[in-house]
Formats: structure tokens, sequence, C-alpha cells
């Protein structure tokens, strides 16, 4: 009787591995990673690529009965093409995306809950790759991108100022840094953290200490540092700060046809893992991460380009 309890106990506690996960899958298709974000009462906020190229914005829930679907709602087209993939974050009360186009021009957009845009930046920095955005204190918005012209990592903080003006605080370029593809960004409490892959697919973390200098309204990074981890990914990784504190990481383990997420304790000197889930993709053709209600959210477009949306438990 104990041999079948315990029996029992393991097969439910391996289903319970095999099930870490809910996919929520949906009727889009896309190329290149998607982009998710949400907001408060559950509304999901999901950017893609079409197959023209076209950027679309779209508002909708994850539904949970008749299945785990995405259901978008409203749709909106962006009217600008970009040769990447876009970025989102919830800033304040709007939503943010981020882009580039094929001439290398940056554009970040303000958009209200209703997905309704209220305003526009553009930067002409050549950026060949995709760029990454994420809010900061002060209502500043922070991006990072690479250019062909320039190489090396920037990182921009950029001041809405009313309409489609704008300030940057702070522009600098880091030439040691090179990303293979493009980055992410994550952001808490003055740190700026940055995810990217080296030409030979190993990820790097680096954090960047910021401070708001009030005298002249300036962002200034106090220091910064680069760690190498001790894994590769075939696609650019992504990132985000969990309400734990941690930051959490998640990337696309081709060999294994895997997409893996973990968290890292980086109040140290030095990067330490927390813990680590994965679950299995069917083919991935580029992935965001996002943290909501206490959970990871991978969005990503799988071989067949249709975008899924996983909380993982």
């Amino acid at each position: 009787m104990k041999r079948n309890i315990l029996l029992l106990t393991i097969i439910l506690v391996f289903v319970g591995l095999l099930f870490s996960e809910v996919k929520y899958t949906s009727q889009i298709t896309t190329g290149v990673a998607p982009a998710l974000t949400f907001t408060t009462g559950d509304n999901l906020y999901l950017s893609w690529v079409d197959k023209n190229g076209e950027i679309h914005l779209g508002k909708g829930i994850l539904r949970t009965t008749g299945g785990q679907v995405i259901i978008i709602n409203n749709d909106v087209d962006v009217g600008s093409k970009t040769p990447n993939h876009p970025d989102l974050a919830f800033h304040g009360e709007h939503i943010l995306l981020g882009w580039n186009e094929s001439g290398g021009n940056v554009y970040l957009a303000l958009y209200d809950t209703d997905i309704v845009r209220k305003s526009k930046f553009e930067y002409s920095p050549s950026a060949n790759n995709a760029i990454s955005v994420a809010p900061s204190f002060k209502k500043l918005i922070l991006n990072t991108w690479t250019s062909s012209k320039k190489p090396g990592l920037t990182l921009i903080a950029t001041l809405p100022a009313g309409g489609d003006k704008y300030e940057n605080l702070l522009d600098s370029r880091y030439s040691e840094f090179v990303p293979k593809g493009g980055s992410s960004i994550a952001t808490m409490e003055g740190n700026a953290v940055v995810v990217w892959r080296d030409d030979k697919n190993v990820v790097h973390l680096t954090n960047f200490k910021l401070q708001y200098i009030e005298l002249t309204k300036k962002l200034d990074v106090v220091n910064h540092t680069d760690t190498a981890l001790d894994f590769k990914s075939e696609l650019d990784p992504a990132c985000a700060f969990g309400s734990d504190g941690n930051l959490y990481i998640s990337w696309y383990n081709k060999g294994m046809d895997l997409i893996e997420c973990a968290s890292f304790d980086i109040s140290g000197d030095i990067p330490t893992k927390v813990d680590g889930k994965n679950f299995k993709a069917d083919g991935c053709k580029g992935l965001d991460l996002c943290f909501y209600d206490d959970s990871p959210y991978v969005a990503y477009a799988n071989k067949d380009g249709i975008i899924v949306v996983v909380k993982i438990m």
C-alpha cells in the first residue's frame, strides 16, 4: 500500500513538472518575435509584424474557458514597417511601442489604453537591429539599439516633452559590447539591465547603475558591469524584472527545442541563478518576456509563425 502511495506521489510530481506552464494560442502569424505587455484588469497588449512588414498593435485578453486562446478585440495598423521586430512596455498610463525602420530610423510612440496614439518620437541613429524599450524614473524612456555606422551598444534616455516633442537626457555608446542581434532592456530602482548575445551566441547581462542629477536635469551612468552567462541562445534573449526583485531571462535552446526561463539575483557583483524552467517550443522564430501578476509570460512565434503566449507557473 505504501509503495502504491509513493508511486502515485511520484507520478503526480512528474505530471506537475510536465505542466508547469499554460499555453495560449492565437490566429496571428508573424515571421519575427512578437512583443507583449499587460495593464491592470488583465488587459493584454500584443505587437507583431505581418507578412508585408507592417507593424500592428492589438489589445485583448487571455481566455481560459473553452480552451486557452488569445483574443484580440482591437487591432490597429501602426503605419510603419520594420525589418526586425517591435518592442512594448507599460509606461505610466500609456503603452510604449518602439521599433526601427529599414533606413535605420528609431521610433518611440505612446498610446493610451484604447490604443489611440498620443505622441511619436523619431531619431536617426542608423539602427540595424531590433531596439528595446523600458520605462524608468522621472517618466523617462530607456531604449537600446546597435548601429552599423557606430558599432557597440547604445543606451538612450528620452524624456517626453508634450506632443511629439522630446529631450534626450542620456546618449551613451559602449563600443566594447557588440551584440550579434538585438538587445533587451529592463529597469528597476536605478538599475538598467540589458541582455544580449555575442557572436558566439553566449548571452551577456550588462548592468548599468543610473543616477538622475536634479541640478542638471540629466541622467548619468554611475558604473556598469558585464557578465557572460553560462548558456547560449540561437535567437535574441529577452528580460524583465519580477515582483520578487529578481531579473528573469528567457531564451531559445534550439538543440533541445526548448524555451528557457530563469531568474537571477543581481544584487551582488555577480548575477546568481535562483530558479529555472523550460517548455517545449515546437520551433521558435523569436520571443519576448514580460512579468505580470507574479508570473513571467513568454510570447513567441513557433515554427509556423503562430503567436503563442505562455504563462510560466
